[in-house]
């Protein structure tokens, strides 16, 4: 561990091996350095240190960079990786910078706004983005004059997703969060330094696709902090794990209330689990039950954390399920059916082990870190520079 200035930068273990895919290819990658940088959280570090290492395995060597610390523009690939909003500091460095500069990734974790988002409101949320959003003393100015923008696209120009009829209740809050983080992409495409987007969703994909930006699908949805399987008794029937908002928690209300009284154990945990806490927990359920927060993306890591463990997913219809398969890889039901459908499940333990192992197996192949680690290098690395970008897939294809 080097000190530089106020920056900690953590170097890992260089692998002596060579380079070499699961498949046995050689991978002329070996030499190049890769800075990671993530918020900083102990959570965080866990994960550029975990992403680091599915690098490491290619012949990289590795380094974690804070936001803004020099030593990642001296590398030959820069991995922004998280709230893509947070990272000022680097914005500033790259946008200014003369001269040479690494290959910059963005790894999209937070949503993008959905495909249905009105026209004439995307562009006057891209505006708000341009006149407000670039430099930082002026955040304090964005955050209140963007109140009405953003409550205003939120009940009325996000389609389906706004018609109150629908039930999705979008909040101002999800309106901006989306919007600037799609505001964010788009002025760094425009500044010319970023070179590849990796998103985690085809939904993401499909919406950067149709505005004429390529974006890769490289999901780091299983990776070593996935935990695993202990094959214990599991004594919770239906757990739901993250975050609550007003729709989740009257969705809960209604659903644990049903469960609860036809005598099955439901349990809610909405905060500070993570790491041998969430894998314990995980362990003792036999299904994961998946809510909307966005519900036009999904954050396929719920289903890699729950069949990890062993255990099931059920979840409301998602907008775009590939490239897993309900029925196979999971269940889906309307939300009045959900308590009957998670009843009748529970009464079919084998179908819920073999559902999770055919999950796991799934993400294990085709949604894993190391793979989107290989996928990153191959598309800055590998192909030629007047090649397009973002030609991958929209679906993973086996090894």
């Amino acid at each position: 561990m080097a000190q530089r200035g106020e920056a900690t930068v953590w170097t890992l273990e260089m692998r002596n091996s060579p380079a070499v895919t699961p498949s046995g290819q050689t991978l002329p990658f070996a030499g190049i350095t890769v800075a990671i940088a993530v918020s900083e959280s102990d959570h965080r570090r866990r994960v550029a240190a975990s992403f680091a290492d599915d690098f490491s395995y290619f012949g990289c060597k590795t380094i974690y960079v804070p936001d803004g610390d020099v030593e990642g523009l001296s590398a030959d690939l820069l991995v922004l990786y998280g709230n893509c909003r947070r990272f000022h500091r680097y914005r500033d460095l790259l946008r200014r910078r003369v001269g040479s500069r690494p290959r910059v990734v963005i790894c999209q974790i937070d949503p993008l706004p959905p495909d249905e988002i009105d026209e004439r409101w995307e562009a006057r949320a891209l505006k708000f983005q341009q006149l407000f959003g670039n430099e930082r003393w002026l955040r304090s100015v964005q955050i209140f004059a963007g109140l009405p923008v953003y409550r205003w696209i939120a009940r009325r120009g996000f389609g389906v997703y706004s018609d109150p009829r629908e039930g999705m209740q979008i909040d101002y809050l999800q309106a901006r969060t989306v919007l600037e983080a799609y505001g964010y992409l788009r002025s760094a495409l425009d500044e010319g330094w970023l070179d590849l987007i990796c998103v985690g969703s085809i939904g993401k994909q499909q919406f950067l696709a149709k505005r004429g930006i390529n974006a890769v699908f490289a999901t780091r949805a299983y990776n070593a902090e996935s935990g695993e399987n202990r094959n214990q008794t599991r004594d919770i029937d239906v757990l739901f794990l993250g975050k609550l908002n007003k729709r989740r928690s009257e969705l809960l209300s209604n659903i644990a209330g049903q469960l609860e009284r036809e005598g099955f154990r439901v349990s809610i945990v909405s905060r500070d689990c993570f790491g041998e806490a969430r894998t314990a927990l995980l362990n003792r359920t036999k299904i994961v039950l998946h809510l909307h927060k966005y519900p036009w993306d999904t954050p396929w890591m719920r289903w890699a954390l729950a069949s990890a463990c062993g255990a099931a997913v059920v979840s409301e219809p998602l907008s775009n399920p590939r490239p897993l398969t309900p029925g196979l890889h999971y269940v889906e039901a309307q939300l009045e059916d959900l308590p009957d459908t998670i009843g009748r499940l529970l009464q079919e333990p084998y179908r819920l082990t073999a559902m999770a192992e055919e999950c796991s197996e799934f993400l294990r192949e085709h949604m894993n870190s190391r793979r989107a680690a290989e996928t990153i290098l191959r598309d800055l690395f590998e192909r030629p520079e007047s090649a397009d970008r973002g030609d991958l897939p929209l679906e993973p294809q086996s090894a």
